[in-house]
């Protein structure tokens, strides 16, 4: 039996985001094909701790603490246990993964593979000033990677003009477990008796408070929905809760008293998600969200801005909000019969967004890039 590939995955923080949850997914669905082991750049996270439960090492060599010394215990790291596959997450965990590379070319270390893994489609205007520098940076010669994965169509186009399209890439599309991501009355009947929910139209927003993922755009939205009583409106993830003052101020901003829309925090998504009628997602950047991924693989009904993949997920320009000022209506489109594209978004996450299918093709990607 052929040994397994040796994947060192470099990120900058494990916070939980999308990314994080895929790098999570990742090392604990093929830990029987691939030997996973992680370097963060930053403390300790629960989902830092997720992961080394599930039985992949993860190095912390905290950069707040250790300063540029930190980068120097990651390389001295990766050539102490030597990848076939050295992958850096996401622009910063790239560009450090290159440095590591680069050291490594200089003290004539054992050569490995370096691959980058890309998970949006920037707007680069938009971009925090970091940012920008760190996704320019990724232009320069001396830190190309051997291979790029990206994670959306959106994300290949969107890189095309900072001249990423001459690296060789590949797309592999986020995949959710459609086993944990699935319809249950039972569970939709409990979440919304613990929240008093009744026969209300439940619609809400899942994501952290980030200015990138719309919230404001959202709370405006439902601003000139909130009077019909038919209505249930809810945030919910890190961030959501009345105890954020930033929060509170966006409420405030959109005209909305503060019990106009409830605010959940963290929850439990795979669970929360069975009980609601409608998901909006308000992101003003995404690659591949697996929010929506989610929503669509327990049947609940969806609108989402376009950006990223979100056409190409839908395959419904009904349920896509091209300009902001459309969001209101389209939620009430949606709120009007939320079930009336349940069973064809499932099939097609069932086609297209599987864990198994994800999985499948990120050993392929591994095993192509240390053949070639």
């Amino acid at each position: 039996m052929a040994e397994a590939l040796k994947i060192t995955h470099v990120i900058l923080e494990l916070k939980t985001g999308g990314a994080e949850k895929s790098l999570l997914r990742l090392t604990r669905e093929t830990s029987d094909t691939l030997h996973h082991r992680v370097i963060c750049m930053a403390g300790r996270t629960p989902i830092g701790d997720e992961i080394e439960a599930s039985g992949t090492e993860i190095c912390w060599f905290d950069y707040r603490r250790r300063g540029p010394l930190a980068l120097w215990d990651a390389w001295r790291d990766v050539a102490g246990h030597p990848p076939d596959v050295l992958q850096g997450w996401m622009y910063f965990g790239n560009i450090l993964a290159s440095l590591i590379g680069l050291l490594s070319r200089l003290t004539l270390a054992p050569r490995y593979k370096l691959a980058w893994n890309i998970r949006q489609a920037p707007d680069v205007k938009a971009e925090r000033r970091r940012t920008r520098w760190a996704m320019h940076l990724g232009r320069l010669p001396f830190l190309k990677p051997d291979h790029v994965i990206y994670n959306s169509w959106a994300g290949v186009t969107a890189h095309a003009s900072l001249g990423y399209d001459k690296q060789p890439h590949t797309v592999i599309l986020n995949g959710i477990d459609t086993s944990v991501y699935t319809p249950d009355e039972r569970q939709r009947a409990c979440v919304r008796a613990e929240h008093d929910v009744g026969d209300q139209v439940w619609i809400s927003m899942v994501c952290r408070l980030h200015p990138l993922k719309g919230v404001d755009c959202y709370l405006s939205a439902i601003a000139s929905l909130k009077d019909n009583p038919r209505y249930r409106f809810s945030l919910a993830g890190p961030g959501m809760d009345r105890d954020n003052e930033d929060l509170m101020t966006l409420i405030d901003q959109a005209g909305l008293e503060r019990d106009d829309v409830d605010c959940f925090g963290t929850v439990d998504v795979a669970k929360f998600l069975p009980g609601l009628d409608v998901l909006v997602l308000a992101s003003r950047r995404e690659g591949t969200p697996n929010i929506l991924l989610e929503a669509m693989a327990c049947e609940v009904g969806v609108v989402a801005t376009n950006v990223g993949d979100v056409e190409r997920i839908l395959d419904d320009p009904s349920r896509v909000v091209v300009q902001e000022n459309e969001l209101p209506e389209k939620i009430r489109a949606i709120a009007e019969s939320p079930q009336a594209n349940a069973e064809r978004d499932r099939q097609r996450i069932l086609d297209y967004y599987t864990i198994d299918r994800c999985m499948a093709e990120y050993a392929g990607a591994y095993a192509e890039m240390v053949d070639t």
